[in-house]
Parts: C-alpha cells; sequence; structure tokens
C-alpha cells in the first residue's frame, strides 16, 4: 500500500478475522449480501458468527434498518440453512427515502427505490421466513412486547453532550455501533460546530466501514451538508430522531449517562486537554473491559469482534 492510501478491511483486520479470507459458508453467504449491501465484508462475517451463536439462543432474530435487504438476505439463508423454524423479523419504512427537498438533499428521487418491500421481499426470497414490518421505527415494535428475542442487527448512532469542567465546560460526540455499544469514533470540542463531528464521522468510516443506516438526532451539525455528504456520497441512509423523541436515541443516552457518572462527574478537569486525556483513558476502559448487563456482561469489544476470537487472539 502507497502512503496515505485507504487500510482495507483485509489489512486491518487480518489477525483476528484469517477465517473469513478462505472459502466455504462465510464467503457463500457474503456473496448473498453483497450485490446489495453497503457493509463491509469482514462486519457481515461478524454479522455470520453472532448469529450461528444465536441460532441456540430462545428467541425470533431481528433486523432494524434494512435498506436494501443485503444482510437481510444473508440473515435468512443462514436460518434456511441451520434454524429455518425461527423467523427473521424486518423493520423499516420500506417506501424507499421520502420526497426529496432540493434545499439540502443531496439524492435525487428514484435513487433508493430498491429499497421498497417489493424490492427487498423480491430479493430475499425466503418469504416463509420473514416478517416484514413496514412502518417507522418505533412504532412497528407495537404488539411485540412479549416476543423473544434472540439477536437483533441493528447500525450507528450518533449524538452530542457537554461536558462540565472546573470551569465552564466543552462538547462531546461519539459514533456508537448500536448492538455491541461499542464507541467507534470521538471528539471533543469548545464550540458546538460540525467540523469536529465531521471528524468523529470520517474516523469512524474508515476506521470500521460504512454502514447501512445512521441515526442523528435533528441538530444542524447533522443535518448540515458538511455531515450528510460524508453518509449520502457513500449510499449510507440517514436517519433522524423525531422531534423531542430522546428516547429514539436512547442507547447513546445510556453511554452520556456512563460517561458522566463513571468519569466526569468524579472529577474537576481543569482545561479541555485534561478531558480528553481523561475521556480517552475512559473510552478505552469501556470499550474493552466494561460488562454490560443488557450484553451478558460481555463488553462491547467483545459483542463487536466475537468473545471468541478475542480470547483466542489474547
Amino acid at each position: 500500500m502507497t502512503a496515505g492510501s485507504p487500510i482495507s478491511d483485509k489489512h486491518l483486520y487480518r489477525p483476528l478475522y484469517s477465517p473469513w479470507l478462505g472459502e466455504g459458508d462465510v464467503k457463500r453467504y457474503y456473496n448473498i449480501a453483497a450485490p446489495k449491501t453497503l457493509v463491509s465484508q469482514v462486519r457481515c462475517y461478524v454479522l455470520y458468527s453472532l448469529l450461528m451463536q444465536a441460532i441456540h439462543v430462545e428467541g425470533e432474530i431481528w433486523e432494524c434498518g434494512v435498506y436494501k435487504g443485503g444482510t437481510a438476505a444473508m440473515m435468512a439463508n443462514i436460518l434456511k440453512d441451520h434454524c429455518s423454524w425461527k423467523r427473521l423479523f424486518l423493520f423499516d419504512t420500506f417506501e424507499g427515502m421520502p420526497d426529496t427537498n432540493p434545499g439540502h438533499d443531496l439524492h435525487k428521487k428514484g435513487d433508493f427505490s430498491d429499497t421498497s418491500l417489493d424490492a427487498v421481499a423480491d430479493y430475499i426470497k425466503q418469504p416463509q421466513l420473514c416478517v416484514f414490518r413496514k412502518g417507522f421505527i418505533p412504532e412497528t415494535f407495537m404488539g411485540l412486547e412479549s416476543l423473544k428475542i434472540a439477536f437483533a442487527h441493528i447500525d450507528v448512532a450518533t449524538d452530542i453532550t457537554y461536558i462540565p469542567m472546573a470551569k465552564g465546560f466543552v462538547y462531546l460526540v461519539a459514533i456508537l455501533e448500536l448492538y455491541s455499544r461499542k464507541v467507534l469514533a470521538w471528539r471533543v470540542s469548545n464550540a458546538m460546530t460540525t467540523d469536529f463531528c465531521v471528524d468523529a464521522l470520517q474516523e469512524a468510516l474508515t476506521r470500521y466501514g460504512t454502514p447501512e443506516i445512521f441515526n442523528t438526532d435533528q441538530g444542524s451539525q447533522f443535518t448540515a451538508e458538511e455531515f450528510t455528504q460524508c453518509l449520502l456520497a457513500k449510499g449510507v441512509r440517514v436517519s433522524m430522531d423525531g422531534k423531542g423523541r430522546w428516547v429514539d436515541n436512547v442507547f447513546v443516552e445510556r453511554l452520556w449517562r456512563s460517561v458522566k457518572y463513571e468519569e466526569i462527574y468524579l472529577h474537576a478537569h481543569e482545561t479541555p486537554r485534561d478531558v480528553k486525556t481523561a475521556l480517552e483513558r475512559y473510552f478505552r476502559f469501556y470499550n474493552e473491559r466494561r460488562p454490560h448487563q443488557s450484553l451478558q456482561d460481555r463488553t462491547p469489544d467483545e459483542m463487536y469482534f466475537g468473545t471468541d476470537k478475542l480470547k483466542k487472539a489474547a
């Protein structure tokens, strides 16, 4: 590779993910997903690995944010081959993108026609396994409160919070992978501008690949063209919280609570540099060592990379 060239998934993850470089089921399932997904090959390997564990757990399989149906088709075929009695619940609007607004939208009408319910169902070709929940999340979850979930595939979200110091405060933005709760990237700024959000986003995309769905609130930093262009240029589908609906971004809100109560409120940091040092230490702890009850006492890194792979690499 030449200086300045992007690091491919193959080179970035080879130490942990050498198994998917070979032939066999992983490659076959990835080839099903590839024509209709933005998800990298290594992330599809992670999805395959986690789903193969989930088929032994009581409950159904979910994907929230189906996009064009690539990973949904991959998951449906894994279930058909290994666990045909489970159902795959698919949540999305299944209506393509909303009407375009020439004032700020970069996509054109028809650009996402293959995200419709008919197009996705036709690509998946496993109607006996799939339950399509057409509409908007979280309303599409209604009536499923008693349903047991063995595995849910969800994409990425972001938000901004303020961090108090001994005198004054700074702003913190973080990019969170929702299923594993892993913090993919973060930045601190003394002004609530767009540039530090774009910096965090670009780091997350460079290090961890392109998600299919990216969720934010409706803050001006996330609706700015500089931010949305980074996503839309890669074909990422942008989801935004409803106005005043903090619950739509509840996983990031829980992250803010952990950061503040486990680090920030325990110390009176004097300068932004002190805050950055503390957060660098905390997020390393959060990803690598902090167990989550909702993850069955596993860490975000163990969930994101796969527990067995990390133990073998240690």
